[in-house]
């Protein structure tokens, strides 16, 4: 990603490079102030920039973070959202012992006669289970991000 200083210092050879090829048939004023002009306009414009936020994704904030919940195998573990409807977007990742986070065995998984993994169901307006299944080794914590779809 280009930094401040080279944007504005390209800017700056650009507009020098314009501005002693026009100074000749100009009003015989000093192209040096119009560029230190220019120069500090860019400055303030890329302070400006710098200082936003970061954009949020094309969802913006989710309306729900239930921030990291441990759960054990073979449980549920039922969080409590307050957003009055079923009509959810839900992201769910997992946490193991090592810290580790991602969505290996999302949903369920059945290998050797051991079911691991972890799901979501929405049966309520306020309220969204996550089941672990009971031989997880995987699912030590999980965070659930939830936008209401409109």
């Amino acid at each position: 990603m280009i930094k401040k200083k080279q944007v504005v210092i390209m800017v700056s050879i650009a507009v020098v490079s314009f501005l002693i090829g026009t100074s000749m048939a100009t009003d015989g004023g000093n192209p040096f102030v119009a560029l230190w002009d220019a120069v500090y306009g860019l400055e303030s414009r890329i302070e400006a920039l710098e200082n936003q936020s970061p954009p949020l994704g094309f969802m913006g904030a989710p309306a729900y973070d239930s921030g990291w919940q441990a759960i054990t195998a073979d449980s549920y573990l039922t969080l409590t959202h307050n957003l009055g409807t079923k009509e959810l977007f839900v992201y769910m990742i997992g946490k193991d012992v090592t810290g580790t986070i991602g969505t290996m065995f999302y949903g369920s998984d059945l290998e050797d006669g051991s079911w691991r993994g972890a799901y979501f169901r929405i049966d309520a307006e306020n309220t969204i289970d996550i089941r672990r299944l009971p031989d997880d080794a995987v699912w030590q914590e999980v965070r659930v991000y939830i936008w209401v779809i409109p």
